[in-house]
Formats: C-alpha cells, structure tokens, sequence
C-alpha cells in the first residue's frame, strides 16, 4: 500500500504473518499505527505520524529464527519479545526502541540479543520513566548472551536483569534508570568497557559471576557505583572513573567521595588505580655538581695517596712526607 492516511483508528494495521509494504502512509490520530510480529516481513518507508500514541510499531511475538530491527522511519514500541532458544534479536544501529515497565525483551535458553550501534548512529532504548511494576528492559537467563556496543539506555526502571548469562557491553550509555543498570546474578560472564553510567540506583550489581572485564568506565552520580556479593575471588574493577579525583567510596579510601563500592562475601577488590587518580611520582634525587660540595677536611695522618708509574722519571718519595 501507499500513499494512504490512517484516522482516529485504535490501530492502524496489523501484519502477523504475511508480507507488507507500505510506503507514504500517514497516520492521524491513531493509538497504535502498526501492530506487527516478528514472524511477518513488514518493508516500510516516508511515514508520517500525527497525533498518535506512538511514533512506530508495535512489535511483538517470539524470536525464534533471526530478526533484524532496521532504522527507517518511526520508532519500535517493544510489547513483549522474547527470543526463544537459538533465536537471534537484531537492533541494528540507528535503531530507536520504546519498552513500557512490564513487557520487557525476554531472552531464554540460548538466546542472543545484538544491540549494535556504531559511534555516529547508536541505538537507543528508553522508557517514560514510569516503574509501578520496577521491570527490567531486558530480561535475560539459561545461557543466553546478550551483547551490546553503541548503545544509549534512558529513563528505564532496570536497563539489564540477568541470570547465568554471558554479557559484552561496550561503548554505551546508561542514564536515569531508577533501578539498576547492569544486574548479573548467579554463574555467567561479564565484560563492561568504556561505559557511562549516570543518575541511576546502581550502576552495576554483580552476585557470584565471573568478571572478565570491567574498566575504562565512569561511574558518576549514582546512589551505588558497584556491588559485589559471592565473588569467591578477588573482584577487579580497576581503572574506572568514579566521579571524583579522590576515588570511590570504600572504607579502605577513607578520603574518597567518589560513587560507592559496596561489598558481600568478597575477599578482596582490586579498584586502584581509578581514571581521575593523580599520578603518585617517587621522589627524584637531583644530581649535584662535584665543585659545588664544600671541601672536606683532612684528619691527621691522612694524605693524598702516591702514584707510582714504573720507568716514568718524577715518581719523587720525599722522606718528609
């Protein structure tokens, strides 16, 4: 279809399984411009909304294949995906995505989720800032992976849940999310790198997985910066920016003012040195000029020594000396 003008419809249209084309559409007064499943192939393009619930789509249904959520025009309200095992999710960079408290992107049994932006075209993903329910945006378990670069995540009432899951966050933003950002609980991996995590309840909240990576990241203006419970093993977090030239909030930083390190059940943490820290430079021993040293006083019975060259005339002994 093209060129066509939806109306003070509750939903404009809706494709479950066949496939739609629809070019130059414009929607008016519309709650809810296009109810899609993943399992539809929908092709859109030069869309217009005016006066509608929602700039986009909704999508929902299960992943169970490979699907791939392209940046065109309008954005994807995300109602209840969920990616079931050995289905891939795809946001592609550009790609902007609604996710209202209570339905968020469920990954099971061996599911991967791709969250792939680049530098100049991130995706994003936000909320309204709205948690009666205090549900995560995306909810992964039993294996699944979940792997995110480019990303910004705002206004969210927890950004990641995560049970015995594989996680890989690069070059991503998380902000105001009232809960926690990045939560991993039980057996799984976690890299966090290069990361900017702000004006949230916890930045990162880790109960018994392994950290593979975690730094280049700056913490700053959280009411938790990271917390770490049943880590069995000494937990590096080092060479992260905590929001203060003084270092994170710990009792083996007592002058530190920075976002907190709150710990459980953990032998030791490894957090020094951090971003901001000032280099600790040894003190320098500066060389001095032999002719500047005052000269020393002979004792008694001390003389300068003799030196005696075999076959050169001059070597004098003076009985005297």
């Amino acid at each position: 279809a093209s060129h066509v003008v939806f109306r003070k419809c509750n939903t404009g249209i809706e494709n479950s399984f066949g496939t739609m084309k629809l070019t130059a559409a414009t929607f008016i007064d519309t709650a809810f411009p296009g109810q899609i499943s993943v399992q539809a192939v929908f092709d859109h393009s030069d869309t217009t909304f005016s006066g509608t619930g929602f700039k986009g789509w909704n999508y929902a249904g299960d992943v169970r294949d490979e699907v791939h959520l392209k940046s065109r025009d309008g954005e994807y309200y995300v109602f209840g995906l969920r990616v079931i095992q050995g289905g891939s999710l795809y946001f592609n960079f550009g790609t902007t995505a609604y996710i209202q408290d209570g339905f968020p992107i469920q990954v099971f049994a061996h599911g991967n989720l791709f969250i792939s932006g680049t530098e100049l075209s991130p995706v994003t993903i936000y909320g309204n800032g709205d948690c009666p329910l205090k549900m995560p945006a995306i909810s992964a378990a039993s294996q699944s992976t979940v792997t995110i670069t480019h990303a910004n995540f705002h206004d969210l009432c927890t950004g990641i849940d995560a049970t015995n899951v594989t996680i890989d966050i690069g070059n991503s933003v998380f902000k105001n999310i009232s809960g926690t950002a990045i939560k991993l609980k039980e057996e799984g991996d976690i890299t966090v790198t290069h990361t900017d995590i702000s004006g949230s309840g916890i930045a990162i909240e880790l109960d018994g997985p392994t950290i593979q990576n975690i730094s280049q990241n700056h913490f700053h203006g959280n009411a938790v910066g990271v917390s770490l419970k049943d880590t069995y093993t000494a937990a590096i977090i080092k060479n992260n920016g905590w929001g203060s030239d003084s270092g994170p909030t710990i009792a083996d930083n007592p002058d530190g003012t920075g976002d907190s390190i709150v710990l459980d059940t953990v032998p030791e943490v490894i957090y020094r040195p951090w971003l901001e820290m000032e280099d600790e430079q040894p003190p320098v021993d500066t060389p001095t000029d032999p002719a500047d040293e005052p000269p020393v006083a002979a004792e008694p019975g001390d003389h300068d020594p003799i030196i005696i060259v075999p076959g050169i005339t001059g070597s004098i002994l003076n009985k005297d000396y």
